[in-house]
């Protein structure tokens, strides 16, 4: 028998097709959209067949630029200044298009036409807004780093080697950003049903609030109920739970 034909990696764009469909109706409905979404793998999948790719591809396109911009001059060993700006941002801006190529074509197909300086003040605005603008713990901003890398007069071999410890990091932020906000759409519009909700399942489960924890639980916004959800799915223990008892 045939093997069952692998589903396409949805690039970025596909996701936001998919949720310009509609949100889901209840939040029933919206949760499971959530539980699929974060499955293994589905995360695996977004990183090992779209980020992580996507990075590499920006890395690779970015060291052949850097190589061809400084081979007349020392290479790995040219000393960065103000003056080499242009430079850098030409080769970045081409590694930036390789990575939006990959990752989501609109943001490519947009920066069609524009100058080098242009194109990558354009596209790493858009990549640092993906990964999060630095707020995800361990990602890098790009724009930030290629403008520390110049003004500290660091060497072209320098940025190289930075440039190569980001990949992973950054895939991953990537990654968790895209489904942070697959989550909001789905579980956005049913905000108010959540606590109603988790309550409801937490007892499913066989645990209850505990008293002395039942106003923080009403206090806590969808974040804190999705991560407590996490835990008593897993029989992890949590603060605002106990095993309920025989009445």
């Amino acid at each position: 028998m045939a093997d069952k034909k692998e589903k396409k990696t949805q690039s970025i764009d596909d996701v936001f097709d998919e949720m310009a469909k509609g949100n889901a109706d209840s939040i029933k409905k919206a949760m499971k959209a959530r539980d699929d979404y974060i499955k293994p793998e589905n995360q695996n999948k977004l990183f090992n067949d779209l980020f992580f790719p996507a990075q590499r591809a920006l890395y690779d396109t970015s060291i052949s630029g850097l190589d061809n911009e400084f081979e007349s001059e020392k290479g790995d060993e040219t000393k960065l200044s103000k003056k080499h700006e242009d430079k850098v941002k030409k080769a970045m801006a081409k590694g930036l298009r390789a990575y939006f190529k990959k990752v989501q074509p609109s943001i490519f197909k947009s920066a069609e036409g524009m100058n080098d300086e242009d194109a990558y003040q354009h596209l790493v605005n858009q990549y640092d807004e993906h990964i999060g603008n630095g707020e995800v713990e361990g990602s890098t901003k790009l724009g930030d780093l290629i403008n520390q890398m110049i003004r500290g007069e660091a060497k072209v071999g320098d940025l190289k080697f930075k440039l190569a410890g980001i990949d992973k990091n950054n895939a991953l932020a990537a990654g968790q950003i895209l489904t942070g906000k697959y989550v909001s759409h789905h579980i956005g519009p049913h905000q108010h049903r959540l606590h109603a909700y988790i309550k409801k399942d937490l007892e499913k489960k066989g645990f209850q609030l505990k008293d002395d924890r039942k106003t923080m639980f009403y206090r806590s916004g969808p974040d804190q109920l999705i991560k407590l959800k996490d835990t008593y799915s897993k029989k992890e223990t949590h603060p605002f739970i106990e095993e309920a008892k025989e009445k």
